[in-house]
């Protein structure tokens, strides 16, 4: 599988410690730009000056997304223990 640009795939088995039966996931942005003209905001994509360069930046976006929905499903397609309670 081709690794993701943007965004990425946070994954968190099921921890016995913390009784919680099932794993956690999570989408996060690998990378993200700043631009004076838009201090306060996270930009994922370069600056597009044509409806085609925003059309071909969202097709990669999707794409990177479609990986990481990809990964995620292996991973929660792998058996997963699940906690017990710890003795006393």
């Amino acid at each position: 599988m081709k690794p993701t640009h943007t965004f990425g795939l946070f994954f968190q088995d099921a921890d016995p410690q913390k009784l919680r039966g099932s794993p956690i996931a999570h989408v996060y942005v690998k990378v993200s730009r700043q631009h004076a003209y838009a201090e306060d905001l996270r930009l994922i994509t370069p600056d597009c000056a044509t409806m085609d360069e925003m059309d071909t930046c969202i097709g990669k976006l999707i794409a990177d997304l479609e990986r990481v929905r990809a990964e995620a499903r292996g991973r929660f397609a792998r058996p997963h223990r699940v906690p017990r309670k710890p003795k006393k």
